[in-house]
C-alpha cells in the first residue's frame, strides 16, 4: 500500500517554500516543491513585530502557491511551521490567525535547537551515514548542527540571518573596502568559536546557501552534485559582497537585497570552519521536520528535567518499566483530553499515558497504548518532547516521559483496558490545563510527589501550545 502524502509549509522569515512528501522506506521523498520570495521578517528585528503589509503579502503567496499545487497534485493533510521571524515577532499570532482557511492544524514555530535538528535530519535523509557538520543559512538566523549518527549531538543558532544583516548593517553602493572591514570585524566578535569539524566529516551548507552556490557553480562550471573548495568560495562570495546594486539584481532580483549580506555570513562561517571543501544541499526543512514524526523522535534536543524530592512511587518503582509514553489527544477544536482513574483523587485529572517495556520503542509504544486506552487506531503521532527526572540528590533516574501530540476526531475515548480504571475524560483548554497542573502541584500527603511529577508534563504542554507545537 502506498503511503500518504503530507504537505508542509516553511514559513521562513525571507521565504515561503510548500513541499508535498512522500515515505519512502525509512526515509522521506520529496514529490513537489515550491518556494517564493516573502520577506515576512522585514523590519521585525527593529520592530519586534511583522509588518501589516508583509503579513498580508505572505497569507495571500501562501494561499497562491497551495492552489496551485492542488492543480498539480493530491495530498492527505498539510502541516504549517514558522522559524526566527514568527518566534521573534510579538504580532505573530495575528498572522497565524489568517492562516486557519489554509489548514485546521496549528501553525507550529520551532525553536532555534528545533530547526537545527530539522535542518540536520533533512540533509541526513540524503546523506545517510557519516559524520555531519550542517549550516543552514536563513533569513533572521544561522543553524549550525554536528553529528554522527541519525541525530546531532552539538547545536548551535546564531541570530545572525541575511535579511537580519541587511537591515543591521546596509552597505553602501557600490560598498567600500573600510565598511565591509568594519562590518566583518564586528560579525568575527559574534561568532563563537565552532567545534571542530571531524576527520571525515562532510560540511553541508544549506537554505540561502543554495542561490549563492548556484551562481558560483555556473560560473565555475562546477557540477551540481560536486564539491566547493573553501578558496573557490571564498573569491565568489567576495564578488558578490563587493557587487553595486544593480550587479546584484543581474544575478537574483528577488534577493539582491540580502544576497551579499548571506556571502558574507556564510564566507566567515566557512572560514571558522577551516575545511578545505564543502557540499550544498537544496533540502527544504520539510522532510527533516517529517522524519523525525517518522522515527518518533522530537526535534527538541534536550530533555526538560525535573527533580522530585521522592521516587518511591509507581510507575516509577515498577521494574518493568523503563519510562512511558504521554500523549496530546487533540481534538479539532484545539482541546485535549485529560483522564481520571478509579485510584486518583477525586477531581485530579491528567494527560493519559502508559507504561514502556524495556527494549520497546516509543512509537511503538504509543500506537499500542493509544488504541488500549482510547480505541482510536490509524493514528499519526508526533514526538514533541522528553522529560527526565532528578532525585533529592539530583542524581538522574533511569525513567523517561516521552510526549506525543496525537490528532483525534471529537469522539470521546472509549477504555479498551478495564485493568486501566479510567473513570472519566474532560476535554481541556490552555485554561483547563493551566488549572489542573495546579492541582496536580499542590496535592499533599502521600501522593505529594506523584502529583508534582503528573503536572510536569502538563506544564511542558503548556509551553509547547504557545509555540504551536500542540
Amino acid at each position: 500500500m502506498q503511503e500518504a502524502r503530507r504537505a508542509f509549509i516553511e514559513i521562513g522569515s525571507n521565504t515561503v517554500k510548500l513541499a508535498v512528501l512522500q515515505k519512502d522506506s525509512e526515509w522521506i521523498h520529496t514529490v513537489y516543491r515550491d518556494e517564493r520570495v516573502s520577506r515576512l521578517g522585514t523590519a521585525v528585528s527593529a520592530t519586534d513585530n511583522l509588518e501589516s503589509t508583509a503579513i498580508q503579502h505572505t497569507v495571500a503567496l501562501i494561499r497562491e502557491m497551495v492552489n496551485r499545487a492542488e492543480k498539480e497534485i493530491s495530498w492527505d493533510s498539510i502541516d504549517l511551521f514558522g522559524t526566527w521571524a514568527l518566534r521573534t515577532a510579538k504580532n505573530s499570532p495575528e498572522f497565524i490567525e489568517q492562516l486557519h482557511t489554509v489548514s485546521e492544524k496549528p501553525t507550529r514555530i520551532l525553536t532555534g535547537e528545533e530547526e537545527a535538528v530539522a535542518t540536520f535530519l533533512a540533509v541526513r535523509n540524503e546523506i545517510k551515514q557519516g559524520p555531519l557538520a550542517v549550516i543552514d543559512l536563513g533569513g533572521g538566523s544561522v543553524e549550525i548542527s554536528y553529528g554522527e549518527n541519525f541525530t546531532p549531538e552539538k547545536l548551535i543558532s546564531l541570530p545572525l540571518g541575511a535579511r537580519r544583516l541587511f537591515e543591521r548593517y546596509p552597505f553602501p553602493d557600490p560598498p567600500s573596502h573600510e565598511k565591509i572591514e568594519a562590518i566583518t570585524h564586528d560579525l568575527l566578535h559574534r561568532i563563537p568559536p565552532l567545534p571542530p569539524i571531524t576527520s571525515g566529516a562532510q560540511l553541508v551548507l544549506t537554505g540561502g546557501a543554495r542561490v549563492i552556490a548556484g551562481y558560483i557553480r555556473d560560473k565555475h562550471g562546477i557540477e551540481p552534485d560536486a564539491p566547493i573548495t573553501s578558496q573557490v568560495f571564498s573569491n565568489a562570495a567576495d564578488e558578490l559582497i563587493f557587487a553595486t546594486s544593480d550587479q546584484l539584481r543581474q544575478i537574483d532580483p528577488e534577493r539582491a537585497d540580502i544576497l551579499a549580506h548571506g556571502a558574507l555570513i556564510l564566507k566567515l562561517l566557512v572560514l571558522k570552519t577551516q575545511v578545505a571543501s564543502f557540499h550544498v544541499s537544496e533540502t527544504f526543512l520539510s522532510p527533516g521536520v517529517y522524519l523525525a514524526e517518522q522515527r518518533g523522535h522530537p526535534l527538541e534536543s534536550q530533555p526538560l528535567v525535573k527533580k522530585l524530592d521522592r521516587i518511591d512511587f509507581p510507575p516509577l518503582t515498577k521494574r518493568d518499566r523503563i519510562g512511558e509514553v504521554v500523549f496530546l489527544l487533540r481534538r479539532p477544536d484545539g482541546t485535549l483530553w485529560l483522564q481520571t482513574k478509579a485510584n486518583y483523587p477525586e477531581g485530579e485529572y491528567r494527560l493519559p499515558g502508559g507504561g514502556m517495556k524495556p527494549g520497546e520503542d516509543p512509537l511503538e509504544t504509543v500506537f499500542r497504548e493509544v488504541e488500549e486506552e482510547t480505541g482510536f487506531t490509524g493514528i499519526r503521532p508526533m514526538a514533541l518532547a522528553r522529560l527526565r527526572y532528578t532525585d533529592e540528590n539530583n542524581h538522574l533516574i533511569p525513567f523517561t516521559t516521552w510526549l506525543f501530540r496525537v490528532d483525534c476526531s471529537m469522539d470521546t475515548p472509549i477504555n479498551q483496558d478495564p485493568s486501566e480504571l479510567i473513570t472519566d475524560w474532560k476535554a481541556a483548554t490552555h485554561k483547563d490545563l493551566k488549572v489542573y497542573a495546579q492541582k496536580l502541584a499542590t496535592i499533599g500527603g502521600a501522593r505529594k510527589d506523584w502529583g508534582v511529577f503528573r503536572a510536569t508534563a502538563i506544564q511542558k504542554t503548556l509551553e509547547l501550545q504557545k509555540r504551536g507545537a500542540i
